[in-house]
């Protein structure tokens, strides 16, 4: 899919942009404003880029909590994901309690089966860190001398928020959000998972058993996302 590019947009192009209910058009409106931000050391820009920045990252963690029950999600859970983001956590917790390895023994798992794609391994203390501080500049800054009118303050908020948008924008526009459901699994690949979650096989053993159960898998029905 053609991306447009995110520079040099006006405040009416980036206003006027269909929205989209997607996590990756809230980092491309924030990249935008952070765009107009830096072009014209635009305080107000700068803080429409922390919104959308953070919106976004509330949105991907919904997208996570989505594909950890294989796009299948209750509407009690839905509702819970609604209001309060802090919230999402617990329920990808509660949902799929081994999010990060499982969505590491899907990357090895793909590895070995080029119809598998590779999905991004989400550094979530980072996520969740990049959340706080970004929510920081949508409140209160304090007085101008110290804040808005300092250009310093200005070039590190930027930063923040730039290496924040980039990191999520590069994994996005490369990559894919999702795991295994590891109710499809087939028997071999459920016993290597269930080693590798409890510690009991290390990422090449896992990579080993998968590869000598290859014949075998291909002539099943491949593990679904």
């Amino acid at each position: 899919m053609h991306v447009p590019p995110h520079k040099n947009r006006t405040p009416k192009q980036i206003l006027d942009a269909e929205r989209l209910f997607d996590s990756a058009w809230h980092i491309w409106q924030a990249l935008s404003w952070l765009d107009y931000a830096k072009c014209k050391t635009n305080i107000s820009a700068l803080q429409y880029s922390a919104l959308e920045l953070r919106r976004g990252i509330e949105h991907l963690w919904f997208d996570m909590v989505v594909t950890s029950v294989g796009g299948e999600l209750d509407i009690r859970e839905y509702a819970r994901c609604k209001g309060d983001s802090t919230k999402m956590y617990k329920v990808l917790k509660r949902l799929s309690p081994y999010h990060e390895k499982l969505v590491q023994f899907t990357n090895i798992s793909a590895s070995l089966d080029r119809q598998q794609p590779t999905v991004t391994e989400w550094d979530m203390s980072k996520l969740k860190r990049l959340h706080s501080e970004i929510s920081q500049y949508l409140h209160f800054f304090g007085v101008p001398s110290e804040t808005s009118d300092n250009p310093e303050w200005f070039i590190e908020t930027l930063c923040t928020i730039e290496t924040g948008a980039n990191y999520i924008w590069l994994q996005l526009t490369t990559s894919h959000t999702g795991q295994i459901k590891v109710t499809s699994m087939p028997p071999v690949v459920r016993d290597a998972w269930e080693g590798f979650c409890a510690g009991q096989l290390d990422e090449d053993s896992v990579r080993t058993r998968l590869h000598l159960a290859q014949p075998v898998l291909r002539k099943q029905t491949p593990p679904r996302f």
